[in-house]
């Protein structure tokens, strides 16, 4: 892989559904070459798969983080998976309320051991969407990168509405759509932040988060960077404002895209 691979995967990282003749522009090369070096990225197994993930509160449910030790894999009510070169786990755990969230993070201590580290935020209230974002949802749920053209056609609406709808509910965290990596064959560095000053934190990580869970106060965000050197140095940064903030180096995660398969 090399630098023009690193920047690729880099630009997917910061939008998934960036138009590949805006990043051809931006590097300079030819659409039919980012479209062969985009392909190979692919079958050479570096890009797994995009995968949408709709914030729980879509669903009205709660959600709560807990890390673990050791490398073991559970999936009981978990919506992500993300492993640590700290020998931790972090899973993302969900539940009809913050009472069910609590049990079934107690539930997976049975089986993975205590917790090292434990977070169920204050959520907001369900997101306001209008009659037809879930029918958007469920569309982009069969290709997360399809265009709002091909989308539009196949829900008989204009373009343009449904092209301003996916940016609505992007902007607002109600979809996020996350680049799955193959990491160890690649340079980038994906890391955990967990801070009790989410609010100053993530003014400085807000153009390198992949994605976050946060309420008024704290929070949980997975950022990335080309360099384990770029890395360090906004996780000083970040040291500058909260000098207890957690800081894990992940070296795998998986995002699953609907909750009633994971049941």
């Amino acid at each position: 892989m090399d630098e023009i691979d690193r920047k690729i995967i880099f630009y997917y990282l910061q939008e998934a559904r960036v138009q590949q003749r805006k990043i051809s522009t931006e590097l300079n090369i030819s659409p039919q070459v980012l479209k062969y070096r985009f392909d190979k990225l692919v079958s050479n197994g570096i890009i797994k798969k995009f995968v949408l993930h709709v914030n729980p509160a879509v669903y009205n449910k709660k959600v709560g983080f807990a890390a673990f030790k050791g490398s073991s894999s559970y999936n009981d009510h978990v919506f992500t998976e993300i492993k640590c070169l700290e020998e931790l786990s972090i899973y993302g755990f969900y539940g009809d309320s913050d009472d069910e969230v609590s049990e079934n993070i107690k539930k997976a201590s049975g089986k993975l051991g205590p917790t090292a580290m434990r977070y169920i935020p204050v959520m907001d209230d369900h997101p306001s969407l209008n009659k037809y974002d879930n029918s958007i949802i469920e569309s982009l749920r069969k290709n997360p990168r399809r265009s709002a053209s091909e989308i539009a056609q196949e829900l008989n609406l204009r373009y343009h509405f449904v092209k301003r709808r996916i940016n609505y509910m992007l902007k607002k965290n109600i979809i996020s759509i996350i680049p799955i990596l193959d990491l160890s064959k690649t340079d980038i560095v994906l890391f955990g932040l967990f801070t009790m000053n989410f609010k100053a934190v993530s003014k400085i990580v807000e153009d390198i988060t992949l994605f976050n869970v946060n309420d008024l106060k704290s929070g949980i965000s997975i950022c990335f960077s080309e360099s384990l050197s770029g890395a360090k140095q906004i996780i000083n940064k970040c040291r500058e404002i909260d000098k207890n903030i957690d800081v894990m180096v992940i070296y795998e995660y998986d995002f699953y895209d609907d909750f009633n398969e994971i049941n």
